[in-house]
This record gives C-alpha cells, structure tokens and sequence, in this order.
C-alpha cells in the first residue's frame, strides 16, 4: 500500500490504485472522566435511573474488569441471571472512566443506554452532548427520547469541522472552481 503524507492528510492507494484520504488523529484519546471534567450533575430533562436488576447487572459486570467497553455475550449472561430477560437491553453499554467512550449511535441511547460508570443512572443528555462535542450551552428541543434520537442521528461537530477542513485541503479538490 503506497502512502503519501500531506499535512494532517495521509493519500493512501488501495490494491486497485484508488486514492483515497484519512484525517489523522490530532490528539490522544480522551478518556469519559477528562471530557465530563466539570461538567454538572444537574440536568434540564428527567434523569433516568438504573433498576434495581441492572444496577446488579452493571455492579457484577465492573467487578470482572472486563477489557472491552461492550461483551455482548457477558452482558445477556448477567441479564438473564438479574432480571431474567436480555431482551430490550442488547445495547446495554457500561462505560468506564478510564477509557474513552464508545461511537454513540441513535439505537445504543434510545433503546437502552449508555451507563454511568459510577452513578446508578444511564447517562445524562448533558453528558451525551459534551461527548458528541455540541457546547455545554447548546441546547436540543424535545422530549427526552426525541433528544437522545437527534444525538445520534447527528455528525459531532468537531468531527464534521474536520472532514471539512480535509476536503478544503485536499489535493483532488484543488483545481475545481468554486461558484462565485
């Protein structure tokens, strides 16, 4: 695989001899418990909290510090132990301070949830919204559910910033006229 590298661009041609581009990490990953440094525990919708069974779902799942953010088959193992069904709770995801956060898709925050790792609640809109990099002070309309949807249907801001700047750059993109 040929590559070439172009300020924060890398060119690279497939076996086909196809180019294509990739914006590279700026930074480290940012682990949950820096990008909610500060961020208050108070939020402008209902909070919605774990039951019982899935608070001892989530409280056996991080006594085994399990490696990935998601074991798929481990979590339907301790729903059907706790609360006798996995059913409605396949996108049950706890989350770890230590590590960054998952991709956060419409069908993980509307159907079951991304889980606190230290609070006995699914995250806050708040919290989702700094993850998806919107400003604090932005705010969604709706009820809670029509909320989380419009999180995950959207493309986070910064990551659209940086598509933008990469196709602005890019060397495909520089002999076509722009309309006047």
């Amino acid at each position: 695989m040929n590559s070439i590298k172009q300020n924060t661009v890398a060119l690279v041609a497939d076996i086909n001899g196809n180019w294509s581009f990739h914006p590279k990490p700026q930074t480290s990953p940012i682990s949950l418990k820096k990008a909610l440094k500060n961020l208050s525990n108070e939020s402008r919708c209902e909070i919605r909290y774990l039951s019982k069974d899935l608070q001892k779902v989530c409280r056996e799942f991080y006594k085994l510090n399990i490696k990935q953010t998601q074991n798929t088959l481990l979590i339907k193992k301790l729903l059907q132990k706790y609360t006798g069904s996995t059913g409605s709770y396949i996108n049950f995801i706890p989350l770890y301070w230590h590590k960054p956060c998952c991709t956060i898709p419409k069908s993980v925050i509307s159907r079951s949830g991304l889980i606190h790792p230290s609070r006995k609640r699914y995250l806050l809109i708040e919290e989702i919204q700094r993850l998806s990099s919107f400003p604090d002070d932005y705010l969604f309309t709706g009820t809670y559910k029509e909320q989380h949807a419009r999180m995950g249907n959207c493309v986070p801001p910064n990551l659209m910033k940086a598509i933008a700047l990469n196709l602005k750059n890019s060397p495909f993109l520089k002999d076509i006229e722009t309309p006047s």
